[in-house]
């Protein structure tokens, strides 16, 4: 526009001065403003009218957030239910399926970020979205056109809704690169658990008729001692090629007359294994299928068909010894051959879990690579390469646990065996019997300790002034508050009325320790406890009970724990480093994790305390009821722990001991006394 020549003109009247002869001359104020408000009337009928402004929705049409937040919320589920998409909902619901089918159950976290509003009632919405893949995050910006229509604003699908590469002939597909599980090693790094040879054994459906499959299952299940009414309710509801597996067994364990049965395969495959079945189970856990909780709660990591630690060490330490799996998105034909898939949304199956090569980036290394071109037809999107397992050592021995759970192999109910270095505190065996169906009752188990726990009391009472020589009194009976407590049955009768500390302890006198409650102030046994490395938590890396030894001003729960029933509680492991300490002269805690630190809580034993309680256990051997093991160890303890099972009073036998190597717990659960139900089975492990 050419800009407006305004003339302005200076016209006389009544009070104004004609412009002096030479002068410039100025117009009055008032003919000033008159003529600058008539420019800007000139200028402002020339100016362009305002654009739309592309955050705020055109001609009063209501915001499009809503149907934003749909679409968000319908990619998070893959349901696109809710979302507003018009006439095109069930096919883009179709689409959707197909797109994802590939990807293991992984869905992104998707976020509105902004709409920009265009001409014609249009608008485009951009989504953040992002995979959570284990520790790693792929994220990527997708944009979804939307329409306003009389029901409101609809969103046009497309496959680059999902992500901005797709097209209508590709989708998506994840896959994982799967290290081999590190091993759980043992002293001397010794494998202990470690990726082996197994063997599927099985029906192959696919060589055999249906009707034949069936009798071959009632064969195979009778020969490898599986359910054989279940195994063959499984082959006859297998698809008609499937092979359907009735166990896994290691090699040596796979039976000849398999070829005999017509259709029976044993396919080699590879499982986490112990040197041999059952061997230090309890302590070092099975592997088994995760649960759907944990395939959830991995983001990819973990799958339905993976192997993984259900208990034990190999629980705990599962993350660690099995790595990290290499995972990739790839973008890749909705067919082989690269046509779309059909309307039903159907597509071929997931690669498995190791992709091959054509579907790795080139820049695998770089987590987050994208856009790399592969061989086969796919576009890998997003990498991470895949992290080994670290190996996990402990200190078990394989000899002495082999030992340990031959000691154990004859009891026919629960028996555990605890074995330390009597110096460190190593756990050198930690074995339970078959009965214990895999329990960890050797170092988990929480039982009485019964006439065992006497060491304990016994440093309390050292703490009050006594010694191994001071005289105490054992009377048959004694009665606290009502309460009458006796000795065990066969107590020796040469035992009773005024003996040493030492022989009160070698005899396992319960009414002189009874008696002698009454002089120990409510903390006095925990704080002996504790000097012992029982009754206080540690967190050892491992199932561990280090014991309890509650405080008590009740009479009688004081007289009870004295003689290790009442409140006490210890499993044999806390037992065995309570013998390892007295060995040792020092707090002695049990370690089974290689690295692992415990620093012991308790006051520590002093060194006249020491040299009292290893006089105090030498003299169960030398004239106690310890004498069986003379020449095998140097001190011991024996014990009982009445329960009440329900019907009778049973007992629970116990005995501890050490000698220049080793510091040793046994109980049997159902036993009649430590002398003769747990010794043999010390002396047993050491002879």
């Amino acid at each position: 526009m050419r800009s407006a020549s305004v003339e302005v003109t200076s016209v006389g009247g009544a009070g104004t001065r004609p412009p002096k002869p030479g002068g410039t001359g100025r117009p009055p104020r008032r003919g000033v403003v008159a003529a600058l408000v008539a420019l800007a009337l000139v200028l402002a009928g020339c100016s362009s009218p305002s654009k739309p402004n592309p955050s705020t929705p055109p001609n009063n049409l209501p915001p499009a957030d809503s149907a934003v937040q749909a679409l968000a919320a319908g990619l998070q589920t893959g349901k696109l239910a809710q979302v507003p998409l018009g006439a095109d909902a069930t096919a883009a619901q179709s689409d959707l399926t197909t797109i994802m089918a590939g990807m293991d159950g992984l869905l992104p976290t998707v976020k509105p970020a902004g709409i920009t509003y265009g001409a014609n009632d249009t608008a485009t919405a951009t989504l953040d979205q992002s995979y959570l893949l284990g520790t790693h995050t792929f994220s990527f910006t997708s944009t979804a056109a939307l329409t306003h229509a009389a029901s409101g604003w609809q969103v046009t699908w497309a496959p680059t809704i999902v992500h901005p590469q797709l097209t209508d002939t590709t989708r998506l597909r994840h896959t994982r690169d799967l290290p081999k599980r590190a091993p759980i090693l043992g002293r001397d790094k010794t494998p202990l658990m470690q990726q082996s040879l197994v063997f599927d054994v099985g029906i192959d459906k696919h060589v055999v008729p249906a009707a034949q499959a069936l009798t071959s299952a009632a064969s195979l299940a009778a020969l490898v001692k599986v359910d054989k009414a279940a195994f063959v309710a499984r082959v006859k509801s297998a698809g008609k090629d499937a092979f359907v597996v009735a166990i896994t067994m290691r090699p040596s364990d796979v039976p000849s007359a398999i070829e005999k049965i017509s259709g029976a395969r044993a396919l080699p495959t590879s499982a986490t294994l112990a040197p041999t079945r059952g061997f230090a189970e309890a302590l070092l856990g099975v592997m088994g299928a995760p649960s759907a909780s944990q395939v959830a709660a991995s983001h990819g990591d973990i799958e339905a068909g993976d192997s993984v630690g259900l208990t034990g060490l190999e629980r705990r330490y599962d993350a660690q010894l099995r790595g990290t799996p290499g995972q990739s998105i790839a973008i890749v034909p909705r067919t082989p051959g690269g046509a779309s898939a059909s309307a039903s949304g159907s597509v071929p199956p997931s690669p498995s879990a190791t992709p091959p090569a054509s579907d790795t980036a080139s820049s695998a290394g770089s987590p987050g690579a994208s856009g790399t071109p592969s061989t086969g037809g796919s576009t890998v999107i997003y990498s991470t390469p895949a992290v080994p397992g670290k190996a996990l050592t402990i200190t078990l021995d394989k000899g002495v646990q082999t030992k340990a759970e031959k000691a154990l192999s004859g009891t026919t109910g629960v028996a555990s065996m605890v074995v330390l270095d009597r110096s460190t505190g190593d756990v050198l065996a930690a074995a339970n019997s078959p009965a214990s169906g895999g329990n960890a009752d050797a170092t988990f188990g929480k039982y009485a300790p019964g006439s065992t726990f006497k060491i304990a009391t016994s440093l309390a009472l050292l703490r009050h002034g006594l010694t191994p020589t001071t005289q105490v009194d054992c009377p048959r009976q004694v009665t606290i508050s009502g309460k009458n407590f006796h000795n065990y049955s066969d107590y020796p009768s040469t035992g009773y009325g005024r003996i040493t500390l030492a022989q009160a302890v070698a005899y396992s006198c319960n009414t002189a320790f009874i008696k002698l409650s009454s002089t120990l102030a409510p903390g006095d046994l925990p704080a002996a406890a504790a000097s012992l490395g029982v009754g206080i938590d540690y967190d050892a890396g491992f199932a561990s009970f280090f014991g309890s030894v509650p405080s008590t001003t009740d009479p009688v729960v004081k007289a009870a724990d004295v003689i290790g029933q009442g409140d006490v509680l210890a499993s044999p492991m806390a037992m065995a480093g309570l013998s390892a300490s007295v060995a040792a002269g020092k707090t002695v805690l049990p370690t089974l994790v290689t690295g692992t630190t415990l620093s012991p809580k308790g006051k520590p034993l002093s060194g006249a305390e020491a040299r009292d309680l290893q006089t105090l256990m030498k003299a169960v051997v030398t004239s106690g009821t310890g004498s069986s093991l003379k020449g095998l160890v140097t001190g011991a303890k024996t014990g009982t722990a009445e329960y009440d099972s329900g019907k009778t009073i049973k007992t629970h036998a116990w005995m501890i001991a050490w000698n220049d190597k080793y510091a040793i717990a046994v109980m049997v659960f159902d036993g009649q006394s430590g002398s003769g139900t747990a010794g043999p089975l010390i002396r047993q492990f050491l002879s």
